[in-house]
């Protein structure tokens, strides 16, 4: 089930293209992946929400892609955002991530 296989989502600086075959995010050190908890993991038939909630302290550089692994670490999906968010120790992030099912 993906609900139950799909354990985290980060967050990086690089902004390489994304492209199938990448096996995680392209960020050589400026990354950060948390895990998703249980009750972050709503289903919705037929849209699976899932969320992360990184605090003030977590994942301060510039974001410029995202990412979504399952439990064998194996990444599902990366996304680049051409408006990438500046996080800093002043700000906390939720990040959201909806699949359809």
């Amino acid at each position: 089930c993906i609900r139950d296989s799909t354990t985290t989502i980060g967050v990086g600086d690089s902004s390489t293209a994304a492209a199938s075959g990448q096996t995680d995010l392209q960020a050589s050190s400026n990354k950060t992946f948390k895990t998703i908890q249980s009750a972050d993991k709503v289903y919705t038939r037929p849209t699976l929400f899932l969320s992360v909630d990184f605090g003030y302290s977590e994942a301060n550089f510039t974001w410029n892609e995202i990412g979504l692994k399952d439990n064998n670490g194996v990444l599902l999906a990366r996304q680049v955002d051409s408006s990438p968010l500046g996080k800093t120790s002043s700000k906390r992030a939720i990040v959201e991530w909806q699949l359809s099912v």
